[in-house]
């Protein structure tokens, strides 16, 4: 996600001669200028070659959602929003920006806020659009704070969905693994990729103004998709100045 993970795509039974579209200027799917050996050379290093199922997380890439769902059909998407004010919270950490997360000036942190809020919603209203225009069967929903909630129940209905067959006991183990409360603590924090996913922590972080700000971008965005916002107001408050 995921500070902001917003897509996953499930591929299922991958025939690389007739589903991976041939006009894609990437090089990876010049199929017929390029030989045989070399495009083994280019599957294996995407990670393609000899797997049946293919699925790209795409939280930084997800505004090319649209293009990649159009090349590919038949895959099963997976549209998994986060709350926009804890993505920001994440934006703000060592790990995503040293500079924003010691910042104190409070016009650096309001034009941060402004384009990250502006950027979530650029991001938002693409993957929106692409998971509109797939077919429903091959579409779930996902909300980060309920796979939080109750990761057990949710990664059954991603997993039932999806047609990956495991069994219980085989998923209550995935999740004790990789729940983030059992991960080392020398494996999460600020500064590294997993954090401390927790829910609305950002009310913690950001002042009254930052949170108008990003309410004032993200507001009908987050309501829409059942985000409850602090406060309602028509114009933002000049914030505090530096010094």
């Amino acid at each position: 996600m995921l500070g902001f993970a917003l897509g996953f795509m499930h591929v299922p039974a991958l025939d690389r001669e007739r589903e991976i579209p041939t006009t894609w200027k990437s090089r990876v799917y010049r199929w017929k200028t390029s030989s045989e050996k070399m495009r083994k050379v280019e599957l294996n290093e995407w990670g393609l070659i000899d797997y049946r199922n293919v699925v790209f997380k795409m939280p930084n890439e997800s505004h090319a959602a649209d293009v990649i769902m159009r090349a590919f059909p038949r895959s099963f998407m997976i549209f998994l929003m986060r709350d926009g004010r804890d993505v920001m919270k994440s934006r703000f950490s060592p790990f995503a920006s040293p500079t924003l997360a010691e910042t104190t000036d409070p016009r650096m942190r309001l034009h941060a806020i402004a384009f990250w809020s502006h950027f979530w919603n650029f991001q938002v209203d693409i993957i929106h659009s692409a998971f509109s225009a797939h077919p429903p069967q091959r579409s779930l929903f996902v909300r980060y704070e309920d796979l939080r909630r109750d990761t057990m129940a949710e990664l059954r209905v991603i997993f039932d969905r999806v047609g990956l067959s495991m069994a219980d006991d085989a998923l209550a183990k995935l999740v004790s693994r990789t729940t983030l409360e059992n991960i080392p603590a020398d494996q999460k924090g600020p500064d590294k990729p997993r954090q401390e996913g927790l829910i609305g922590k950002y009310a913690s972080v950001f002042s009254r103004w930052e949170i108008e700000l990003m309410e004032a971008i993200m507001g009908p965005n987050l309501q829409r998709f059942g985000y409850e916002l602090h406060a309602v107001s028509k114009q933002v408050a000049d914030p505090p100045t530096a010094g």
